[in-house]
């Protein structure tokens, strides 16, 4: 019995600690319960205060979203008012420019335009004259570049070529200046026989005026040879000659003599004779005083010596 009562004892004190353990467990349980439910209340309020924060920021969007529409919408209306009174100016503007061109019209109807540049002539209507588009006004003359027409016999047609060279002449022979044809006509002149050719003639210096007629010397051909002077040469007959100055011994003492040649010329270029044969370019010949030589005798201190001038000879025609 003893030993039966304090086994119940031993029991007894072990339950009574098992005990003594729940209550600790539960008043632990209980103060950690109190703290999460306080760490709960606390995060739903954080939470709360966040869903808050969130609604009012949504609606705050909201009425900014609502006020940005409201300015997008008058901005569109705005614009299209803009657009409206664009395209009615526009509309203004246009038919200004249909006025401004049907008067513009109306106004050409009126004025007198020259199709080129020019010294206006004699203005042949008077004051109240009636005139339309087919009544000749007056006329207008350019004279810085001329057109010379030039009829060429219809057998000398095969010689001509574009870029042949013509002089244009005064009356009296003077040389005005030159030019190249720049125009042959495929046709003949009815009655003429002759074909027209063109030349563009630079009339800078004024030398010439429209319709005035010139004397035209056509240079049919053109090739380097000698000329002498006019002056230089004495005809007996149809025989031209010039005098070549050749050193000789007369007398003891060297002298120049006039030896005659006969010579065949060309053409007349200005103040000289084209050489077709008998000198060379090394002959020194007499180009003055040639009516007191004659053939083999000296030749006087004050006739003037030269030689032949090598340059274009011309195959011309007036």
């Amino acid at each position: 019995t003893g030993t039966l009562d304090a086994q119940i004892a031993a029991q007894k004190e072990v339950i009574d600690a098992a005990k003594a353990q729940v209550e600790s467990a539960k008043k632990d349980l209980q103060r950690r319960t109190g703290t999460l439910d306080a760490q709960i209340a606390a995060q739903k309020e954080v939470i709360d205060a966040a869903k808050a924060q969130v609604e009012s920021a949504k609606k705050d969007l909201q009425r900014r979203i609502e006020t940005l529409d409201a300015q997008i919408a008058a901005q569109n209306e705005q614009i299209s008012s803009q657009e409206s009174q664009v395209a009615q100016v526009r509309g203004q503007l246009q038919q200004t420019q249909a006025n401004a061109v049907a008067e513009q019209v109306e106004l050409q109807y009126y004025n007198i335009l020259a199709p080129i540049s020019g010294v206006v002539g004699e203005v042949k209507p008077k004051v109240g004259d009636y005139v339309d588009s087919q009544t000749e006004l007056t006329t207008i003359q350019d004279n810085n570049t001329l057109e010379a027409n030039i009829n060429i016999p219809i057998d000398r047609l095969p010689e001509i070529r574009l870029g042949t060279r013509v002089e244009l002449l005064q009356q009296t022979g003077q040389l005005i200046g030159s030019s190249r044809i720049s125009f042959i006509s495929p046709d003949t002149g009815q009655g003429t026989q002759t074909v027209l050719v063109k030349a563009i003639y630079d009339n800078g210096e004024k030398k010439l005026q429209t319709n005035q007629q010139v004397k035209a010397r056509v240079i049919w051909e053109e090739k380097q040879g000698l000329t002498v002077p006019i002056t230089s040469v004495r005809r007996i007959g149809d025989q031209a000659f010039v005098f070549v100055a050749e050193e000789k011994i007369m007398d003891g003492e060297k002298k120049l003599i006039a030896t005659q040649k006969p010579v065949k010329l060309g053409s007349i270029q200005g103040q000289d004779y084209q050489v077709i044969e008998g000198l060379k370019s090394t002959d020194k010949i007499v180009v003055s005083g040639v009516v007191k030589l004659r053939n083999g005798i000296p030749i006087a201190d004050d006739s003037e010596l030269g030689n032949p001038i090598e340059k274009k000879n011309e195959k011309q025609s007036l």
